[in-house]
């Protein structure tokens, strides 16, 4: 059954990366990189990526690697306008909070060590990073163990006027008021969105869960391109059709 799981996987997955299922970049001002376990795109304005897409399987969440000599926060040098640096905001008033988590890259050490590059980074308050951000990665990783493999994409809500920190070098970075997650499910075809404000909370989960075109309008980007009934499957949420 195992095997069987993981064959309908693969396929739909094939089929979804033949017609690429990273957010549409066009339009954006920001640059596409690609690392081991992840794919970003860079806002230089913002000093941060807009979204941050990776494959998330049930083998990977039970990966090996430990994030214990592997968690040295060092710029990003592929980002051609420069990333953020590791002395800009952390320690300071906001923590350097993961966008692709590190529990989500323990299945190589190469792509343990590249989620801590800046460009992976955003400035978050410490409650929410340990707290409500931290049981929003949980949840997608325990989808990931329950439904096998899920496309995942997460990011800050990035606009204009955000409240910026100084990163001692003439460069300012904005602090997000909203950050998201969009998780699709390749073989079950069905998706879910959630839309975190940035403060701590003891919500559940789930209250923060909304559709796909929701966070499409929010961040202005258009995700999961490729894949069949998009519009869709944006456009309709399945609460029950999630494990909370």
């Amino acid at each position: 059954m195992k095997h069987f799981a993981i064959i309908l996987f693969l396929t739909a997955a094939m089929q979804v990366t033949a017609q690429s299922w990273l957010p549409k970049t066009e339009g954006c001002d920001c640059q596409m990189v690609r690392h081991v376990g992840y794919t970003l795109c860079y806002d230089e304005g913002h000093e941060q990526a807009q979204w941050v897409a990776y494959v998330l399987t049930r083998e990977r969440v039970g990966g090996p690697i430990s994030r214990k000599g592997n968690d040295r926060f060092v710029a990003d040098t592929t980002v051609k306008t420069g990333s953020a640096v590791p002395w800009n905001y952390g320690g300071k008033e906001y923590d350097r909070g993961h966008l692709a988590p590190a529990a989500d890259m323990k299945w190589s050490v190469r792509a343990m060590r590249e989620s801590f590059l800046m460009s992976n980074m955003s400035p978050q308050e410490h409650g929410f990073n340990e707290g409500l951000w931290h049981r929003a990665e949980e949840q997608v990783r325990r989808w990931a163990v329950e439904y096998d493999s899920l496309l995942v994409v997460t990011g800050p809500v990035l606009q204009e006027g955000l409240p910026q920190v100084e990163d001692g070098e003439g460069n300012c970075i904005s602090v997000p008021l909203y950050y998201y997650k969009v998780v699709y499910d390749p073989v079950r075809k069905t998706g879910i969105g959630l839309l975190i404000e940035h403060q701590n909370s003891r919500k559940p989960i789930a209250s923060f869960a909304v559709t796909i075109d929701e966070v499409e309008k929010a961040t202005g980007l258009d995700f999961f391109p490729g894949i069949a009934d998009e519009e869709k499957m944006e456009r309709t949420i399945c609460l029950p059709c999630w494990g909370w």
